[in-house]
């Protein structure tokens, strides 16, 4: 696998070598940018799911708003102080708002957001619609709970209550939870107002509680005066500051505070005025007046609150398209610097390979001119190109002067090898005489050398054999001898088991009385059995006993007499053949006897045979040394004369050799000239 990698990148030129590790430096720039852009994604994704919930905040508090104007009209009518198409009208202004928060919905992008508050906005229809159609007793109080429901449901999943800048959070918290709160305090103290007037009586109780409703309505503005005044504090840090939440939110708050704490002052004066009719209708109005401020103001957060997210959009997607910018100019301005810096390489790398190919043609005036075009000479620079040209202009320096140097010395050579020549053809003449002479010599001494080597080599192989001789020779008596000796002991030993056959003849003999001994043991005991058996017959109760005894004694008798006549058959058979041995040994001794005897004879013949040879030996290697001293004094003429040739043969040889190494130095020489004439000097 790396040796593919490493024979794919030599093939590459420098150029897209450069360019293949730019690519490799820029895949991590790649992916870190495309990391930073997916953030950016992901973080105008939330903003937009943010600002589709803020989208549906100012339908929702116009819905919210005409209920609360409806379970009002629809008290007032039961009072006799509205009617029935009033209460219509503000019917079906529920109607529209419904209609307008659908729409809202359905502009809403797709996803969990859109698919809850869906849900839930039209189950608030279905109950709003039963509502409607039920009994004109029936109020649509009880919908501001379900409504408010609704409004959780839109910050839970737009994400409005994860917001991450101050401004936002809290223009948020005033808008998702303080202002929805106080309309719904708001709500309730006018359904305990109109139920009081509706009964006629306001007692203890429905003052407590007005009580409650207004230390409740003053905490929650406090909490929402806080949230409002850290908005506007923290504008300034968060994006672009908002000219209209700075200018508009602070009027509107001050208008709500009025208006609330008018309220709850009306709350406190009415617990202390002894619950007139006036008061009564005095708070009333102020109540009215206050969830008509609550309602405007509900509006300017959510419009402050969609312009702020608005905004922060616009900035997160200006910082993207900043950074999506940079990086692309980083990488273009990368792919310049790269460009320009493989220009800078190849360009010099190019004319480093055209002088190169010049020097190699021989060019050397060329590749001179070549290099010193352009070219400033700066023996400071750092620059491996510039030192690279430095070197080769040394080089081209170096070689003009070595190949003029090269071409006067070939002239000197050349001269000075046809010289040479000349004087080996003539001592190759005069050793080529010396070597024939020599070789006529050599042949004649080879000759004589040969012929009484020859005769040395005959008589040697003739004393050779007269020595074998005498050997074999007395080999063959040593053996014959012992042959003697073997046959002598050979008859003796025969002798003996003459001897012992004879005696195992005679023993087997003295088998047959043992047997006629174990024959009559058998009848008698045969006789014996027959008499007990006649003594059973007597013995009354005890004779079956004896009985059985008698035939057993004689069956054994029977069989012994059986075995004794088998027995007799194979000593009968063995004695046949003892003495067919006997017979046979005494005949084989007497051979043994004859045969050493005319062996006794040969050997005596045989060992004067063995003197008169050994009485030979000596006369053949005198006249083998003598042939033997002659063969080696003509061999070392032979030698002498062979050294001499060989002498000869090799002066030849290094002549030859000589003359050979003077044609191929002159040839070197002629090819040195080419070569050197291939170059053009500058």
């Amino acid at each position: 696998m790396m040796k593919a990698i490493k024979g794919f990148f030599q093939r590459l030129s420098i150029k897209s070598k450069l360019l293949l590790t730019s690519l490799a430096f820029a895949l991590p720039f790649a992916l870190l940018l495309y990391l930073v852009i997916l953030g950016f994604n992901r973080d105008i994704d939330f903003v937009r799911t943010e600002i589709d919930g803020a989208t549906l905040i100012r339908p929702f508090e116009t819905l919210v708003f005409r209920l609360i104007r409806h379970e009002r009209i629809s008290f007032e009518r039961l009072a006799g102080t509205r009617s029935d198409e009033e209460l219509q009208e503000a019917g079906d202004q529920v109607d529209e708002a419904l209609a307008d928060l659908k729409r809202a919905l359905d502009a809403c992008a797709e996803g969990q957001l859109k698919q809850e508050c869906t849900r839930t906005a039209l189950q608030l229809e279905e109950t709003w619609v039963k509502r409607k159609a039920a009994s004109k007793k029936v109020t649509a109080a009880s919908l501001i709970p379900d409504a408010l429901v609704f409004l959780k449901k839109v910050g839970d999943t737009s994400k409005l209550v994860l917001d991450s800048d101050l401004d936002s959070y809290y223009v948020m918290e005033a808008t998702v939870q303080r202002l929805p709160r106080l309309q719904q305090i708001l709500n309730e103290v006018s359904g305990v107002m109109k139920a009081a007037q509706l009964d006629g009586v306001f007692g203890d109780q429905e003052q407590t509680s007005l009580v409650i409703y207004a230390d409740e309505l003053e905490r929650q503005l406090n909490t929402l005066q806080e949230n409002l005044a850290i908005a506007l504090t923290e504008d300034v840090n968060f994006n672009d500051t908002s000219a209209s939440l700075q200018e508009k939110m602070p009027t509107l708050a001050k208008q709500l505070d009025q208006a609330v704490r008018a309220t709850t002052a009306n709350i406190r004066g009415l617990s202390q005025s002894g619950r007139d009719s006036a008061s009564q209708a005095e708070l009333d109005q102020a109540v009215v007046r206050a969830t008509e401020a609550v309602s405007r103001v509900w509006q300017g957060s959510a419009n402050e609150l969609t312009i702020l997210l608005e905004a922060r959009r616009a900035q997160q997607e200006r910082t993207r398209s900043i950074a999506l910018g940079l990086s692309i100019a980083a990488v273009l301005l990368a792919a310049a610097l790269v460009s320009i810096l493989a220009a800078g390489i190849t360009a010099p790398l190019r004319k480093a390979t055209r002088i190169a190919t010049a020097i190699a043609d021989g060019q050397l005036k060329e590749a001179r001119e070549s290099l010193l075009t352009g070219q400033t000479k700066d023996e400071k620079t750092k620059d491996e190109v510039s030192l690279l040209f430095q070197a080769m202009e040394r080089m081209i320096q170096n070689l003009d002067s070595l190949i003029g140097q090269v071409g006067r010395s070939s002239d000197q050579v050349s001269s000075s090898a046809a010289r040479i020549a000349d004087s080996v053809h003539q001592l190759e003449a005069t050793v080529a005489q010396q070597a024939a002479s020599t070789s006529e010599v050599s042949t004649t001494s080879k000759e004589i050398s040969s012929t009484v080597s020859g005769l040395a080599q005959t008589m040697g192989r003739l004393t050779e054999t007269a020595s074998e001789a005498a050997r074999v020779a007395t080999q063959g008596v040593t053996s014959l001898s012992e042959i003697n000796t073997t046959m002598k002991t050979l008859l003796e030993a025969t002798i003996e088991v003459s001897g012992r056959l004879e005696i195992l003849r005679t023993k087997t003999g003295n088998i047959n009385q043992v047997i006629t001994a174990i024959t009559k043991v058998a009848n008698q005991t045969n006789l014996l059995s027959l008499n007990a058996a006649i003594e059973a017959e007597k013995a009354g109760e005890y004779g079956p006993g004896f009985a059985v005894v008698a035939r057993e004694v004689r069956r054994l008798a029977d069989q012994t007499a059986i075995a004794t006549l088998e027995i007799e058959a194979v000593i009968s058979e063995m004695q046949t053949a003892v003495r067919e041995g006997v017979a046979g040994i005494e005949t084989y001794t007497e051979q043994t006897r004859s045969s050493s005897e005319r062996i006794a004879s040969i050997s005596t013949d045989l060992g004067r045979v063995i003197d008169y040879t050994q009485q030979l030996s000596p006369q053949f290697e005198t006249v083998n040394q003598s042939m033997q001293t002659q063969s080696e004094s003509a061999l070392q003429i032979s030698e002498a004369m062979s050294q001499l040739n060989d002498a000869a043969g090799q002066t030849r040889e290094f002549l030859t050799a000589f003359l050979t190494a003077s044609n191929q130095l002159k040839s070197a020489v002629d090819g040195l000239e080419v070569e050197v004439d291939r170059f053009v000097l500058s």
